[in-house]
């Protein structure tokens, strides 16, 4: 039934309820003659049988009969009809085969080949989890909201193998057959705590000489070792096969990798394999770690043209990129990578923060810069929401966001302040409105279906353009410096060729970075053309 068409499956749903209802009032007429047949014998009837009490008693379950009977046989019929359950919906799982299904905590079945996944039918209405269990690998659930007669289809991908963690002496280690490295971690003092976002590691504890992670994706890993009220920040490139030892002295605020060399607090390393940024003291969110990605150098602001910042995002499948701090989303399935690009995850299954959540550059010096301009190219694959650039922002409630809406097959490009974390409009525009195309991006397949967005942030002047075209711009000086990003709000976005560059002060360029390609034709730096005012929605 799940796999017929709508209008197919309305006229089998149509066709099943008359032949239903025909059958329960055939039960019902055929019993009531019964009992109307035994109530006429029964008063011509000679010799009593029973007592005037005796009598009602009868009657009545004659009467039950009559109701219940029907009643029991369509519960008997009824499902083999094919008559859907009263609020109960069906999910169809697209899956990889042989896969361990369990609904709400109870086992279902095993996906399969031929389905392509699984289908569970007559789940009753409202809110369920779905877990998929794979030997060797993490578990991924997806907690979903069954609407009636709803046939909702939900894809379980991309599981992450397990990994091992232990103190040497301990046992129990499983086999994956990926390629995998290890990780020996001791320290002075001995105790410490260890968190690895990337690998679900959270606040472990060490209190022996060593502490091993073994059976780790090959991938590169941002770490935090804490202790002595100090944190200290390490970036990992684990290869398959490869066994590192990493050395963290708290005493000394240096982490040394067996064969690299020893960064102290203070110094702002190159980062390259094996480096680390020590930050002595507790951190406060947002955190700026100092860590630069490997050969774009962080060059001053006050040199227009010089590329602040770039991510081509070329990590891993499934690992989270280095250099950048979020927020609002759960640790797992958010803004990782993903063929090459850099993946919000589904946001309507997070609710973020009013179901926002972004991703922020976490590089030295970032949250003083001023004056640049973010280039990205992006597309997002739901009908509905936003996908946004995030400038000068200073902190979770102030900051400047330049948005890509759709909503309901319209576009919007609109300008957002947001101060004390308190949203507002400084400019917007629709599709089509003074002439201006936005271009679609929504419901996009692949990347061929995204566009270039670039932000501009020059003094008080703020220019967002789509496509090579410059479409919205407002002018103002609440924010005079802070970091960038990218985010979402209830939508599924995938960011490429992220690059931030210095512009000069009241002057944006849209001037192409490196290896990026020549960008569309702009103002000078020394011009700022204005363009026509839009209405706001």
């Amino acid at each position: 039934m799940i796999l017929m068409g709508s209008s197919g499956y309305a006229r089998f749903k149509t066709g099943t309820t008359f032949f239903a209802v025909f059958f329960i009032f055939l039960l019902i007429y055929i019993s009531r003659r019964y009992i109307l047949k035994f109530q006429i014998i029964n008063a011509h009837s000679e010799i009593r049988l029973f007592e005037k009490k005796g009598e009602m008693a009868m009657n009545i379950k004659l009467k039950l009969i009559g109701v219940l009977f029907p009643a029991v046989i369509m519960g008997i019929f009824m499902p083999k009809f094919g008559f859907p359950a009263q609020g109960s919906g069906h999910v169809q799982i697209k899956c990889e085969a042989g896969v361990n299904i369990f609904l709400d905590g109870n086992f279902n079945n095993q996906t399969r080949e031929d389905l392509k996944g699984l289908i569970i039918q007559d789940i009753p209405t409202g809110k369920h989890v779905i877990k998929a269990v794979k030997e060797g690998f993490q578990p991924i659930e997806r907690e979903f909201n069954l609407v009636s007669g709803q046939v909702l289809m939900i894809e379980l991908t991309g599981f992450i193998p397990k990994i091992e963690t232990y103190e040497e002496g301990d046992e129990a280690r499983a086999r994956i057959t990926v390629q995998t490295g290890k990780i020996i971690i001791q320290s002075l003092p001995l105790e410490c705590s260890i968190n690895i976002p990337s690998l679900d590691i959270f606040g472990l504890k060490k209190s022996k000489d060593k502490r091993i992670i073994d059976k780790a994706p090959a991938g590169t890993y941002q770490m935090e070792f804490i202790a002595l009220g100090k944190t200290l920040h390490y970036t990992l490139q684990l290869k398959g096969n490869e066994t590192v030892n990493l050395m963290v002295n708290f005493l000394k605020d240096e982490v040394i990798q067996e064969g690299g060399s020893v960064i102290k607090a203070g110094q702002t390393p190159v980062a390259q394999t094996g480096q680390a940024t020590p930050v002595a003291g507790i951190q406060t969110a947002p955190q700026f770690t100092p860590q630069i990605i490997t050969q774009t150098p962080v060059l001053a602001p006050s040199n227009p043209g010089s590329i602040l910042f770039s991510d081509l995002f070329d990590g891993t499948d499934r690992t989270r990129p280095a250099n950048w701090q979020i927020f609002h989303a759960p640790e797992r399935e958010y803004w990782y990578i993903f063929d090459k690009q850099f993946c919000s995850g589904n946001g309507d299954n997070n609710p973020g923060k009013n179901g926002y959540s972004w991703a922020l550059v976490n590089a030295a010096g970032a949250e003083e810069w001023t004056d640049y301009e973010i280039r990205t190219t992006l597309w997002v694959r739901q009908a509905n929401g936003k996908a946004l650039i995030i400038g000068r922002y200073n902190d979770d409630d102030n900051f400047y966001a330049a948005v890509f809406e759709a909503y309901q097959g319209d576009r919007f490009l609109k300008i957002h302040k947001v101060v004390d974390g308190t949203w507002s409009i400084l400019a917007s525009m629709k599709n089509s409105e003074n002439g201006m195309t936005i271009p679609p991006m929504e419901n996009g397949y692949s990347k061929k279906d995204s566009q270039e967005m670039v932000f501009t942030l020059s003094g008080s002047r703020l220019r967002l353009s789509l496509g090579g075209n410059a479409i919205v711009e407002a002018q103002d000086d609440t924010f005079k410096q802070g970091t960038c990003g990218v985010g979402q709000w209830y939508q599924f976005v995938l960011f490429d060729n992220f690059t931030v560059t210095a512009v000069k002060a009241g002057a944006p360029t849209q001037s192409a970075p490196p290896g990026m390609g020549q960008a569309p034709a702009s103002p000078k730096p020394s011009q700022w053309s204005p363009l026509p005012q839009p209405k706001s929605y």
